[in-house]
């Protein structure tokens, strides 16, 4: 039963990533730009806000945006999965 249990979520696990992946490879160049710079091994939202010439607030604000985005965006492939499964 654990083991079902575990593989049910590892399964679940790999359908949020794949929706997370899709998602992301969907945005709009300037939205993909802002996860890459943010998420970007090593990097923190104040190196890129520097980099971008922009302040740490206001990629914040855009970076929460697209967060919401992506969040809605998952939620959808994740119930068309469902559908097609």
């Amino acid at each position: 039963m654990l083991a079902d249990q575990a593989e049910e979520r590892a399964g679940d696990l790999d359908a949020r990533q794949r929706a997370l992946d899709f998602c992301v490879e969907n945005l709009p160049p300037n939205e993909h730009e802002i996860v890459e710079g943010c998420y970007r091994e090593g990097s923190t939202i104040r190196s890129f806000s520097e980099q971008a010439g922009v302040t740490a607030n206001k990629i914040y604000k855009q970076l929460n945006r697209v967060r919401r985005k992506l969040q809605k965006c998952i939620e959808r492939r994740l119930g068309l999965e469902e559908v097609t499964q």
